[in-house]
């Protein structure tokens, strides 16, 4: 039996979250996209209405057009720095 060990995306997840390449904000939702080495990742986290906490709600491997094509549509949130 294989077991993935749980903190082995956890860590992946926060260096999208802190140095993503394009964020967008909708409602309670955001999304975030960061790519490293030819290789593109999406976040999604999830607040509850009232910022008491935050959810995971998606993360997967993207593409290359993905991206390109949300820095065409999108609306960005500007990063600070």
């Amino acid at each position: 039996m294989h077991v993935f060990p749980a903190h082995a995306g956890m860590n992946r997840i926060q260096t999208i979250l802190d140095k993503g390449d394009l964020f967008r904000q909708h409602g309670n939702v955001l999304i975030a996209y960061h790519g490293e080495d030819d290789k593109f990742w999406r976040v999604v986290v999830k607040s509850t209405q009232d910022g008491s906490g935050t959810y995971l709600q998606s993360f997967h491997r993207s593409k290359r057009r993905d991206l390109d094509a949300a820095r065409r549509k999108w609306t960005l949130i500007k990063r600070k720095g």
